[in-house]
């Protein structure tokens, strides 16, 4: 009796309460949270769901940390990759890289994605809608193939970044620059795209400094897409003489839409635009 008198006391004797500790962020968590937040202040509805962002428009975002540097001038360099997907449109996702630079690794990083969510994801969601907001439409029809369907393609021109020296002095090109030009002076380049079904991201960056240095950057889904380099380059070659730096930079969508039956067939490669 008095063992199980002991025993039972010991059972009814209160344990110290065992210490548990929250597993650390990693820092694909941390990113994802910093891209919650940004899009947040930029006025998006976002959800977390399983481990990535929802937006109202349907939209997935998964985001990954890829780099850290410090600068020599004591600030940092950082590099992320979003992943954008959509059930419907675009289910395999379209990744784009985000390259910045901030006086902190969480400055550069927000800063890296308030660009991508002014310029890419505005024409991500431009591309879900009839009519675009920030968004310029180019649409083209493919005729049918003997091994396809005719089609039309949906080309989302988004919004452009455009920095340039003003200089009187140097006369304004024949056709001003306008969010339609990075893709149709480079439309040679992108046909077996626009001949395709598949639905693309595509990267535009194009620039020239006061020593008529040439530099171009052209991705689709991300990866490096030599052929719209060159269009690219040849482009900046007809563009006037300025004396200090200019760049020109966008994101386009490529996706196929259902036509338009009271719509006019067009030739291969000719196309109807509209704001």
């Amino acid at each position: 009796m008095p063992i199980l008198t002991a025993l039972s006391a010991l059972l009814r004797r209160k344990r110290p309460p065992v210490e548990t500790q929250a597993p650390a962020e990693t820092p694909d968590e941390r990113v994802l949270g910093l891209l919650g937040q940004t899009l947040i202040e930029e006025g998006f509805l976002v959800v977390k769901v399983d481990g990535r962002l929802r937006l109202a428009s349907g939209i997935e975002l998964q985001a990954e940390f890829l780099e850290c540097a410090e600068l020599s001038n004591g600030n940092v360099r950082t590099a992320t990759r979003i992943v954008a997907s959509h059930a419907q449109h675009f289910p395999k996702g379209l990744p784009e890289y985000q390259h910045s630079a901030g006086r902190s690794a969480e400055a550069s990083i927000v800063d890296g994605f308030r660009t991508w969510s002014r310029m890419d994801l505005a024409t991500l969601e431009d591309a879900l809608r009839a009519q675009p907001q920030d968004s310029t439409l180019m649409e083209i029809k493919v005729p049918a193939t003997q091994d396809g369907m005719a089609r039309t393609r949906r080309v989302v021109l988004g919004p452009t970044a455009h920095y340039v020296l003003k200089d009187e002095s140097v006369q304004d090109e024949e056709h001003p620059f306008c969010p339609c030009c990075l893709v149709t002076q480079s439309i040679e380049a992108f046909q077996p795209i626009l001949q395709s079904d598949e639905t693309v991201g595509i990267r535009l960056f194009a620039s020239i400094d006061a020593d008529g240095e040439i530099a171009a950057d052209c991705r689709i889904n991300g990866e490096d897409y030599p052929k719209g380099v060159e269009s690219l380059v040849e482009y900046v070659r007809k563009w006037p003489r300025k004396p200090g730096l200019e760049y020109r930079k966008q994101y386009v969508v490529v996706r196929s839409v259902d036509a338009d039956p009271s719509s006019p067939p067009l030739v291969a490669g000719e196309a109807s635009v509209g704001a």
